[in-house]
């Protein structure tokens, strides 16, 4: 039974048209669900009625021709035509009702996506990077699913919870959590000719991001953010948010960067910072529906983004992250 009602009230993700306020994908939360279901269940209960009263007129029908000589005489040979009419229609009405519960999706009823899309106390705006980030997944293996639409929007961290500039945030995280946020500066600001860059030193005007460093553990040999292991997914996603090439990102010269993979939203750690098995991920701001698009677990559908928020320390309560839940 359990089963079937899996099935009865399930519905295909990719055929949910866009949320109408941000133009992402819509991710219906659980009172538009209940009333999904709610719907759905009047519908068969609906079509149920139609089928029993259909059937047990059709069966008296049956029975007077059958089983009596006037019914065979006045019904069938008057009636005829008006019983084969009500018969196919019957059957039309039927089919009808079933490919409209088949087709019945969740719809939106309210503005929630932009809260269950983001983590607590964040916001969601247009990117200001998404054409610098399409071209670059096009050109990647495991970005084959991304697509434009996932690329458009992003969350940002609230100014009025977390504090109006980078610094702010920074100073907030590295109190709280017993971890090292890393700051990011332009390449086109006034550090980008360092060859490694101090944290203390760089002016808030030249912060691009706040970042944590990927870190080879000792023992296990695992990637980890912030001693917490990491898949090649995550890995993966943070290479393409941070618009950074890690064959070629680490160089000393800045005058041999290749501008077109290092861009003005490129995350720039310094010339010496090694991309390549660090892959800095960056904490200041979110593409959900990237992490999405790169999920890995299909029976846990909000994994990577679990492993985002306990990477960078970012509350998301709308996810469920708790694995063994006591």
């Amino acid at each position: 039974m359990s089963a079937y009602r899996e099935t009865a009230w399930s519905y295909d993700p990719k055929e949910l048209e866009l949320d109408k306020d941000t133009g992402l994908p819509f991710i219906p939360n659980k009172k538009e669900l209940d009333l999904f279901k709610r719907d759905k269940t009047e519908m068969y209960r609906g079509t149920l009625t139609v089928c029993f009263v259909y059937g047990l007129s059709a069966f008296i029908l049956l029975s007077i021709i059958f089983f009596t000589s006037w019914g065979t005489k006045f019904v069938y040979n008057t009636f005829l035509p008006a019983i084969l009419t009500y018969v196919v229609g019957a059957i039309f009405i039927i089919i009808y009702l079933a490919i409209t519960i088949s087709e019945l999706k969740p719809r939106q009823i309210g503005k929630s996506i932009a809260t269950s899309v983001c983590p607590d106390y964040w916001k969601l705006t247009k990117s200001d990077a998404k054409e610098h980030l399409f071209e670059k997944i096009k050109d990647k293996k495991y970005t084959s699913t991304i697509g434009q639409n996932d690329v458009n929007h992003k969350c940002v961290p609230d100014g009025n919870v977390f504090g109006i500039t980078k610094t702010d945030m920074k100073n907030m995280k590295n109190d709280t959590y017993n971890t090292k946020l890393h700051s990011s500066s332009s390449m086109d600001g006034t550090h980008r000719t360092d060859i490694t860059i101090d944290d203390n030193i760089i002016q808030d005007k030249d912060i691009m991001y706040l970042y944590t460093k990927s870190i080879k553990n000792n023992q296990t040999f695992e990637d980890e953010y912030n001693n917490i292991p990491s898949s090649s997914a995550l890995r993966n996603y943070a290479e393409i948010t941070g618009l950074y090439d890690p064959e070629t990102a680490n160089v000393k010269d800045v005058n041999t960067i290749d501008r077109e993979k290092l861009n003005k939203n490129s995350l720039f750690a310094g010339m010496e910072f090694n991309y390549k098995n660090n892959k800095p991920l960056i904490c200041s701001e979110v593409y959900p529906n990237i992490l999405n698009s790169l999920e890995y677990d299909i029976y846990n559908k909000d994994k990577l983004k679990c492993e985002y928020a306990k990477a960078c320390n970012v509350s998301w309560s709308h996810l469920d992250c708790y694995e063994n839940p006591i």
